[in-house]
């Protein structure tokens, strides 16, 4: 695992680099600083260490403010680092919370990247931190991609068991979603008006997205490699960034979400909408 130092003059600020070039990446990507340390646009001078690694699994994290539930999370993900044989990566993106994060996450076996923002985005820019996820990940050569806020808990045998039904569909997939309240995937139709598909006990056919959720590389490409700015938000309740993806993929391919629940969803308030609660811990969910 290569260790890359940025600005030894500050505080001690160190990312885990594991095989991109941050240089290359095609986008604005100005609103994130490494760690500590401030970059306008990357455009500084920075000797990045090339480890062209394929990866099985890459974990995306959305974090602000909730570090004891991305602790657990990330404590949950460092059980898995020994029986994945180092082929896990964890990407943290940091809507800039009150501390940064490095000290807390320096002592585990992980390979970890951890982006900051400059500022935090609330729900109107959240559609930038995730145009710039779009594009990092599409320079990771992964087998599958996930995507996941901080305040989730694993269900045992997650990786197995979320891998096992992707790979029972064969329709046509763009990406499954694996933690998600009954009323939404059984009952309604959700930003695409497509009423749910309930084939079997494994997945079901919702065409929404609700950004927790797996995906194989073909997903970056769909999108063309980013999210468009999303403008619209007033009225709506989330970021509209789900509603990008759903509407976006949907017209071209088919989204599903597992039967079951793979994930516990913790009870909080929520960081995005504060007068609200999210949901959490449906009847839904099962140990395997």
């Amino acid at each position: 695992m290569d260790l890359m130092i940025i600005n030894q003059q500050s505080v001690s600020a160190i990312l885990l680099i594991n095989y991109y070039n941050v240089m290359n990446l095609k986008t604005d990507i100005g609103i994130f600083s490494i760690i500590t340390k401030s970059l306008s646009e990357f455009n500084c001078n920075i000797n990045i260490t090339q480890n062209k690694k394929s990866f099985k699994y890459v974990v995306n994290i959305n974090t602000f403010n909730r570090k004891e539930y991305l602790m657990n999370l990330l404590n949950q993900l460092n059980e898995y680092s020994d029986a994945l044989n180092h082929e896990l990566l964890i990407n943290i993106f940091d809507d800039h919370s009150d501390n940064e994060l490095t000290k807390y996450i320096n002592h585990l076996k992980l390979n970890i990247n951890y982006f900051r923002t400059n500022y935090n985005h609330s729900k109107e820019e959240y559609w930038k931190i995730w145009d710039f996820m779009i594009k990092f990940n599409s320079t990771i050569d992964a087998e599958l991609y996930f995507f996941v806020p901080d305040d989730i808990s694993l269900k045992p045998k997650f990786f197995n068991n979320v891998e096992t039904i992707w790979n029972k569909i064969i329709d046509k997939k763009i990406c499954l979603s694996f933690g998600c309240d009954d009323n939404r995937k059984f009952n309604t139709g959700c930003w695409t008006n497509f009423k749910p598909i309930v084939n079997n006990n494994y997945y079901i056919k919702t065409q929404f997205n609700d950004l927790l959720f797996v995906c194989a590389s073909n997903f970056f490409a769909a999108l063309d490699f980013n999210i468009k700015p999303i403008t619209n938000i007033v009225n709506m309740k989330s970021s509209g960034v789900g509603y990008y993806i759903s509407t976006t993929l949907s017209k071209k391919f088919n989204l599903f979400h597992t039967y079951e629940n793979y994930v516990i969803h913790n009870a909080h308030k929520s960081k995005m909408r504060p007068n609200s609660t999210k949901f959490r811990n449906h009847k839904r969910l099962i140990i395997t």
